[in-house]
This record gives structure tokens, C-alpha cells and sequence, in this order.
């Protein structure tokens, strides 16, 4: 079974159990998640980005960034940074 799959099956039948915990913030369920995930699937293609699309994600570490990475991963090519990256690293990245 590949990662989705996996994935799908742990929201079908666990959605109560914590997927994403970060510190002071409210943890984000299996059973939540995917629709997270499909939000930023609709994003993208309503922009008309899709399989094989570079996607620059500029977020602080935390569950916002996780979504977004898998979201994106599941409809295009994620290219994850941060926003204390140093600047000669982003450059690279952005090429």
C-alpha cells in the first residue's frame, strides 16, 4: 500500500486519532485532515497548477507547513523553505 493509501485508510478508521500535535495549538485529527489537504489541492488547481508545478511553500515549522507539504506534494512539486532560510540557501531553491 503506497503513502496515500496508508493515509486514507488511518482517516477511515481512526479520524478521532491526533495526526498533527504542535505546542499551543489545538492538535489536528486524521479524520480533519484530509480535507485540509484537499483545500490546498482546490487552491492550487483553481490556479492551474498541477503534476509536475514547482511549488515554493515559505511557512514557519510547524502543522501549517506539514499540510501544506503533503497538500501539495499530493497535486504538484513541493519545494519546502522557511522563512528564516538564509537568503544564499533561497536563492538556490528558487532557481
Amino acid at each position: 500500500m503506497n503513502f496515500w493509501g496508508v493515509f486514507s485508510d488511518l482517516a477511515a478508521k481512526q479520524p478521532d486519532v491526533e495526526a498533527l500535535l504542535a505546542l499551543h495549538r489545538r492538535p489536528l485529527s486524521f479524520g480533519a485532515l484530509p480535507a485540509r489537504l484537499d483545500a490546498v489541492r482546490a487552491a492550487l488547481n483553481s490556479f492551474g497548477i498541477g503534476r509536475g508545478d514547482l511549488v515554493a511553500i515559505v511557512l514557519p515549522k510547524g502543522p501549517e507547513m506539514a499540510v501544506c507539504v503533503v497538500g501539495v506534494a499530493s497535486c504538484a512539486i513541493a519545494v519546502p523553505s522557511t522563512p528564516t532560510m538564509p537568503t544564499t540557501n533561497s536563492r538556490v531553491t528558487s532557481r
